[in-house]
Parts: C-alpha cells; sequence; structure tokens
C-alpha cells in the first residue's frame, strides 16, 4: 500500500520536476539576444550568388561579427576549366586584402563556394566610417552602395 502512494505520487510531481529543468540563460545573454540584429545582403547574376551577414549590436551600435559567402557558378567553363578552377587555391586573391582575416574554398560538382571572414576595422575604413559607432540603416545603405547587393535586417 505505501509502495503505491510513494509511486502515485512521484508519477503526479514528476510533470513538475521536468519543467523546472528548463535552459535558463543569463541577464546578460538575453540582453544580447535582444540587442543583436543580423544584416543579410545579397545579390546574384549568371555568374553566381554573394551572400553577406553581418551581426550588429544596437545597444552599442557597432558591428560585432560579419563574413560573405560567394557562390561561382561553374556551367559556363568546360570539364578541363571546371577542374582547373577546382584545383586552384582561390583564397590567393583575397588573403593580400586587409579586409578579410580568414579564407575557404571549397570545390564542388558545379560551383565553388568561397567562404570569407571580414575584418571589422577594415570593413568600417571601407565603408568610410570613421568611428566605430554606425546606425543600422546607415550600414545597410553603405553596404547596398559599395558593394552593389540588396539588404534587409532582421
Amino acid at each position: 500500500m505505501k509502495k503505491k502512494i510513494v509511486l502515485g505520487l512521484l508519477i503526479a510531481i514528476t510533470p513538475f520536476l521536468l519543467v523546472g529543468c528548463g535552459n535558463k540563460k543569463s541577464k546578460e545573454e538575453k540582453e544580447k539576444e535582444l540587442n543583436t540584429k543580423v544584416v543579410t545582403c545579397t545579390a546574384s547574376d549568371s555568374n553566381g550568388s554573394t551572400s553577406i551577414r553581418i551581426e550588429y549590436d544596437s545597444s552599442k551600435k557597432e558591428m560585432t561579427s560579419g563574413n560573405m559567402r560567394f557562390s561561382m557558378s561553374l556551367a559556363a567553363y568546360n570539364d578541363e576549366e571546371k577542374e582547373a578552377i577546382k584545383k586552384a587555391d582561390l583564397c590567393d586573391s583575397f588573403k593580400t586584402q586587409d579586409i578579410f582575416t580568414n579564407c575557404k574554398s571549397e570545390p564542388a560538382d558545379e560551383e565553388v563556394i568561397i567562404d570569407l571572414t571580414f575584418n571589422l576595422d577594415e570593413l568600417r575604413k571601407q565603408l568610410s566610417e570613421e568611428d566605430k559607432k554606425i546606425e543600422v540603416d546607415k550600414l545597410t545603405e553603405d553596404l547596398e552602395n559599395s558593394m552593389s547587393v540588396e539588404c534587409t535586417v532582421k
């Protein structure tokens, strides 16, 4: 009889115990989520597509991280040219540019993908922003004008 009562109580309180085991975020993490905006810019043509993703802290009015991805179409090339392009180190041309800190190239069947990480200080200079602080609207406008992309903010 006592075993049945204990078992019944255990079953009755189990849902309450499970609800109490949630993932609690710190106040700083919640604040960061509220203040972080993501600027996404895209462009495409017959040669491929470009996408830019920049995280923006709206409380500090500054960029916190950014990367760019090129997807270069190989459809216009013959098989020999495709193989030569896939074997080439396409990051060489980006390594000499101060605006990028990291480059990674991934060949696929009909495209080559190049992932780049921005040096935010250099990006800021190219966008003609002297100060670290920049409004998100100004950031998207500068990106659209300097890189011929269309941007959204979420």
